[in-house]
């Protein structure tokens, strides 16, 4: 009986957590789209510099410290040698070497 009683609490306890999961996933979901339908135009456009500049510089608060702390120092890197590709050569965000040219 003291097991039954337990894993009843245990089901009862678990439940709200199971029920958050779908929210969660939605949240999530939604949080994508409006990145990517803010930055996509950005990065379709012609810009002084990399389109990931622009979103570290207006949203800085949508990346992980560790995230936007590596992306700022790839720019400043690249920044001190404009002649030479000293980090990434491609759009993070997109996974493209040149979004305009990918139409």
């Amino acid at each position: 009986m003291l097991r039954k009683t337990i894993l009843l609490i245990l089901a009862i306890a678990v439940l709200p957590v199971f029920a958050q999961a779908p929210k969660v996933e939605e949240s999530v979901r939604k949080f994508v789209q409006e990145f990517y339908s803010w930055y996509v135009p950005i990065a379709m456009k012609e810009n002084d510099g990399p389109a990931f500049e622009i979103a570290i510089k207006q949203k800085p608060d949508v990346f992980s410290p560790k995230l936007l702390n590596a992306l700022k120092e790839d720019s400043a890197a690249q920044a001190k040698s404009p002649e030479d590709i000293v980090g990434i050569d491609w759009d993070p965000f997109l996974i493209s070497q040149d979004p305009r040219r990918s139409l």
